[in-house]
């Protein structure tokens, strides 16, 4: 394949993988969820204050995905850990999140557990 061929062939791919993308992270990163938990940490910044905050959150979360985006493959392979074992190892995660809502129960800590 030559450089013109990939070249076209990414940018044939682009939208449709750029959508799927965003649209398997925008759950995950839930801007509109962490709106009141922002205003609440910031209650006692300035209006400018509270924009650069907002600003440079943007900033490092975009880079942090950025970056996994093309190392993140990298980073699994050097801990030789597939992609469906990934997906398990989420999915199971997520089940055992979800149960423990469902049935209500709680973890103890250790010093939760010593009271009498």
């Amino acid at each position: 394949m030559n450089p013109q061929m990939a070249i076209e062939h990414v940018l044939h791919d682009l939208p449709s993988a750029a959508t799927a993308t965003f649209l398997a992270l925008f759950p995950i990163v839930n801007p509109l969820g962490g709106i009141p938990m922002f205003f609440n940490l910031t209650a006692n910044f300035s209006p400018e204050d509270r924009r650069r905050t907002a600003l440079k959150t943007a900033v490092y979360v975009i880079a942090i995905l950025i970056v996994f985006m093309f190392f993140g493959r990298f980073v699994l392979n050097f801990f030789g850990i597939s992609l469906p074992v990934l997906k398990i190892a989420g999915g199971l995660i997520v089940a055992n999140t979800a149960w423990g809502m469902v049935t209500g129960s709680s973890r103890m800590t250790m010093r939760k557990a010593a009271r009498p």
